[in-house]
């Protein structure tokens, strides 16, 4: 399953109104409505992926737990097919962690695609 572990500290709170897309080479990304449970641990984000005209739609899950953040896909609505777009949806999510606080990435499993995210963040 393709995942970002991220490092530090975060203040979930501060993320209640968030809407990012991106496009690139035919790929768009859209994340938004930010479901945040009660004990401020978890968090849910609907995501769309298009892809070749395409759409994918599923939850991406992040998961606080001490000093540790992962982001995933949500078991429940993960696509069958984890295409190089929803790869980057996982990777944007977690690059857009970073700038809301102070963390680093300490293991992943899609750094090509983080790689991409960054690329296309600085143009």
């Amino acid at each position: 399953m393709p995942h970002v572990v991220l490092e530090g500290s975060l203040n979930i709170k501060g993320l209640n109104n968030f809407n990012v897309s991106l496009r690139s080479n035919g790929t768009i990304i859209k994340i938004d409505e930010l479901f945040i449970n009660v004990a401020e641990n978890r968090l849910l984000a609907k995501t769309v992926v298009v892809e070749n005209g395409k759409p994918i739609s599923f939850y991406l899950d992040v998961m606080l737990k001490g000093n540790s953040i992962t982001v995933r896909l949500d078991d429940l609505t993960a696509p069958e097919e984890k295409s190089d777009g929803v790869k980057m949806s996982i990777a944007l999510m977690a690059r857009l962690l970073q700038r809301h606080g102070n963390l680093s990435i300490s293991r992943t499993n899609i750094s090509d695609q983080i790689a991409k995210i960054d690329a296309i963040i600085q143009r």
